[in-house]
């Protein structure tokens, strides 16, 4: 009887564990429901927010909720590819639920996106091989392109401070409300619009890692300064953000296998101080610039493209860079982000850059999103070898900035200057040497 008890009760917790995801994760979709019905079509309604409730896609898309539930629980918290699954989920899958639901918006494109989900979660969580995460390897760590990294480095802070050292302003940048003002200034000539994106997604989290985990103070601190006074030159929050993320990581390496749960939890406990904050005055800081901004604008940029796309055509990545090589002839004179700037904001300046579910529709419709899910697989499963053989902490923190490109920017744009692919890169020209690791 010793022994049944002893079988017994790590299945017990894991069960409590389990509904524990299923309970936390069906709370934020309420709130996200309640939040958009409340809040956002009151104050956002300008920026086409809307509410024409339909009672049976409420319920059709919380049956489907549950049931992605009960496959995500299945989840292994030792493969950084099922945590990069949940939080794309949570991102992507669960506000297009809502906006499906309160907006009456269209099924077929409801319809893409499930199976999209459905095929991402398959063959991510389900079909697995044995790369199972060691938090740090006991190993030092070294790059082969440790000194092209630097000189990329030394090559971006020279242009960006050269450029925009004259605007610079301390008080704006730490107002987050008034960074905008910055942004505009912000001069990216020399090539400065990719070294810098890469540099701040890619470069400085992976310096920062790879000299915190060698031990190596001077260069660690040398890059969290870089990384923060790229922020104070341009005012953009992702970079700050960034930073905030990657000591956090630091700060909790060694419970990294509670990750998923961390996430889950973070983004129930932030849509809570959001409904505190609208009980006490009204608005919300925390939803007007993150909330907003990481969850409904993209969910609706994705059914606008999925609007406009399905009557005039497909663009088949005429705008990507390939497309530009191959000199493609394009339909409309400005960028597709401007059309529907124009065609659902009436302001052709609106920029409205949405992730891959409304990207690359646009570009290849369902066989698109398909041939992109298949992409994101394989560098889900990558980078589980990635964390097996260097680290989750080392292959987190530098694939974590990349990930936000996904649903914020068109997947060949995510994969380039959205530092997709220098991530793999970097870490694939990283490799354990013979000397023991500090762990500092």
């Amino acid at each position: 009887m010793g022994n049944v008890g002893v079988v017994l009760a790590p299945r017990k917790t894991k069960m409590v564990s389990k509904l524990a995801f299923v309970l936390l994760s069906l709370l934020v979709r309420i709130q996200m429901d309640i939040i958009y019905a409340t809040y956002l079509v009151t104050k956002w309604g300008y920026q086409s927010f809307s509410i024409d409730i339909n009672v049976y896609k409420i319920a059709f898309s919380y049956v489907l909720l549950v049931l992605f539930l009960g496959m995500l629980t299945h989840y292994k918290p030792d493969r950084i590819s099922h945590f990069f699954v949940v939080v794309l989920f949570y991102t992507m899958y669960m506000p297009v639920g809502t906006l499906y639901g309160l907006m009456n918006r269209d099924t077929s494109f409801f319809a893409i996106v499930n199976v999209i989900f459905f095929i991402l979660v398959v063959f991510t969580i389900f079909v697995n091989d044995r790369f199972n995460w060691q938090i740090m390897p006991d190993r030092k760590i070294t790059s082969k392109l440790h000194i092209v990294l630097i000189l990329l480095s030394i090559a971006t802070f020279l242009g960006m401070t050269i450029q925009n050292i004259n605007h610079l302003d301390i008080r704006s940048v730490l107002n987050l409300t008034k960074v905008y003002a910055i942004r505009r200034l912000v001069d990216y000539r020399w090539g400065m619009n990719y070294l810098f994106s890469l540099q701040t997604k890619v470069i400085n989290p992976y310096m920062i890692a790879l000299h915190h985990l060698n031990g190596n103070k001077v260069m660690k601190r040398l890059y969290l300064l870089f990384q923060l006074w790229l922020y104070v030159l341009t005012g953009h929050k992702m970079v700050l953000f960034t930073l905030i993320m990657i000591t956090v990581i630091f700060r909790f390496k060694h419970k990294l296998d509670q990750l998923t749960q961390f996430f889950v939890s973070g983004i129930a406990f932030s849509m809570t101080i959001s409904a505190i904050e609208l009980v006490f005055f009204q608005k919300s800081f925390l939803i007007d610039l993150v909330i907003r901004r990481v969850f409904y604008i993209p969910a609706l940029l994705n059914f606008h493209y999925f609007d406009f796309f399905s009557n005039n055509g497909f663009q088949l990545w005429k705008y990507s860079l390939f497309g530009r090589i191959m000199g493609a002839r394009v339909d409309f004179d400005v960028l597709p982000s401007r059309v529907i700037g124009e065609q659902y904001f009436n302001n052709i300046e609106t920029n409205a850059v949405t992730g891959f579910l409304g990207s690359e529709y646009m570009n290849g419709g369902f066989l698109g999103l398909l041939m992109t899910a298949g992409i994101l697989i394989i560098i889900l499963k990558v980078l589980d070898r990635f964390a097996h053989k260097l680290g989750v902490v080392l292959t987190l923190v530098t694939f974590l900035t990349p990930l936000y490109t996904i649903w914020n920017t068109a997947f060949l744009t995510a994969l380039l200057t959205g530092g997709i692919l220098l991530s793999v890169m970097v870490l694939f020209f990283t490799e354990s040497s013979g000397e023991k690791m500090p762990h500092s």
